[in-house]
């Protein structure tokens, strides 16, 4: 019964609002159409019938303007017709038509004169076709934005206009195409393989297209062989950690140009050959071995450092003070009250850190010159601290501060029991009390130096 009711309320309001909404509209354009701005006014009756269907004034309101824009179109129609503006006379009636359309969608009934339609036709049919020719006398210019953008107005007015569509697609694809053949001239195939790409997407069949597609997509793949990287460092694992990451960010995000031979096929490879990869890796032997696997580039590294530096957990016992409640009797009023005292207690007060760093250096060598296209050293460190306290007892009633004597007072005692002293204190002993391990520390390290290189070699275009 409570839900019926409910959803008999909900309408009820909304009822109300849409009759306060539709008065309101139809106020103002009564307003808009007395000092004569009829289309105006006619938006203002449309949104009250939007709201309100059946709502009579806005219906009258709307007739009366709505035929008088309808008829101030009309004779602006008229006037661009004989005077033969034909671009004004063609837009004018469309947008009467439409203007029309609308009203008759609220149920009102508006009207122009039949036979503009026959005079409509006719202007219509000479002003495409003479933009039809001033787009195609731009094709012929090889002005093919110019062009496209008188199709494309073409295709608004009449869609089915001749062969409008074809045209405006062959405008709109050939500027990327011949920007394809002119970037594979120009030997950047990576450019010419995008251009070719969405022209294929756009149509198919587009002249050669897909095969030079296919043959930019080949110029340009880059096969890049990742050689093991050396390890200088006391930490054992570190290379293979960070080898592990390159090839994996590398692997997904290569894109459509890069190939990439990891350690498993280069072992498989280097036998094919009856070789194998023996002792350091230095710009000599990478160059080489990337030539013999057929790689274009080949990419060397080496962990230089890793650093662990630690502060152990250490206890300190601090002085402070408990909140508690003494009862009291009030000898003028009879009355018992609560008053605030203090009692010296100890808490402990827990410390330590531990960081981490690491430093590794890349090459992305080419094996067809030796040159090092790439280069670069990349230092990471992280650190975990831990702050935090202990009491046996509730530490929501402990404020800091110092005392001489636990058990004698003194005129150096000191309560700090301000708002802000009690929360910083209690943040203690709500803040974590692990310590991150030097494992977890490193295997952040390596993701984000893995990630860094790997970045540097999917990222690297040699066509620039």
């Amino acid at each position: 019964m409570k839900s019926i009711y409910f959803y008999f309320t909900i309408v009820l309001m909304l009822i109300i609002f849409g009759c306060n909404g539709s008065k309101s509209l139809t106020k103002k354009g009564s307003k808009l159409s007395e000092a004569g701005m009829y289309k105006e006014a006619s938006e203002y009756f449309m949104r009250a019938l939007s709201a309100r269907p059946d709502y009579v004034d806005a219906q009258v309101g709307l007739k009366f303007s709505g035929q008088k824009a309808i008829d101030a179109q009309e004779s602006a129609f008229f006037q661009a017709y004989t005077g033969g503006d034909k671009k004004t006379a063609v837009y004018t009636y469309l947008d009467m038509k439409n203007f029309r359309d609308r009203v008759l969608a609220m149920k009102v009934e508006v009207s122009y004169p039949a036979q503009y339609e026959d005079d409509f036709q006719q202007v219509k049919g000479e002003y495409l076709d003479e933009r039809f020719a001033q787009a195609n006398t731009l094709l012929g210019n090889e002005d093919f934005g110019s062009a496209e953008v008188i199709f494309n107005e073409i295709i608004q007015i009449q869609p089915d206009y001749k062969d409008v569509e074809s045209l405006k697609k062959y405008a709109h694809i050939e500027p990327i195409y011949r920007k394809g053949v002119e970037a594979m001239k120009r030997e950047k195939n990576r450019q010419a393989y995008y251009s070719f790409q969405s022209v294929v997407q756009q149509q198919e069949d587009y002249k050669d297209a897909k095969s030079l597609m296919q043959q930019a997509l080949q110029e340009a793949q880059y096969t890049v062989a990742l050689l093991p990287f050396e390890n200088v460092s006391y930490e054992r694992g570190a290379s293979d950690n960070i080898s592990a990451k390159v090839l994996n960010d590398v692997l997904q995000n290569k894109g459509p140009f890069l190939k990439v031979i990891d350690r498993q096929n280069l072992d498989f490879l280097l036998k094919e050959q009856k070789l194998a990869m023996i002792g350091v890796v230095d710009e000599n032997t990478a160059a080489n071995a990337g030539n013999i696997i057929g790689a274009k580039a080949v990419l060397i590294g080496k962990v230089l450092e890793v650093k662990v530096s630690e502060s152990p957990v250490i206890s300190q016992r601090i002085k402070g003070y408990e909140s508690y409640l003494i009862r009291k009797l009030n000898t003028q009023t009879g009355q018992y009250y609560n008053e605030t005292a203090y009692k010296k207690v100890i808490y402990t007060d827990y410390s330590g850190s531990r960081q981490v760093s690491c430093s590794f250096q890349y090459k992305l060598i080419s094996a067809e010159t030796g040159e090092i296209l790439l280069s670069n050293i990349v230092s990471h460190t992280e650190s975990s601290n831990v702050h935090y306290a202990y009491y046996d007892g509730d530490y929501n009633l402990l404020c800091p501060g110092t005392w001489q004597s636990q058990t004698q007072s003194s005129t150096g005692d000191v309560i700090h029991n301000g708002f802000f002293e009690k929360q910083q204190l209690a943040a203690l002993f709500k803040a974590s009390k692990v310590l991150a391990s030097k494992d977890a520390l490193l295997s952040t390290i390596y993701d984000k130096i893995g990630s860094t290189a790997a970045r540097a070699v999917y990222s690297y275009n040699p066509e620039n």
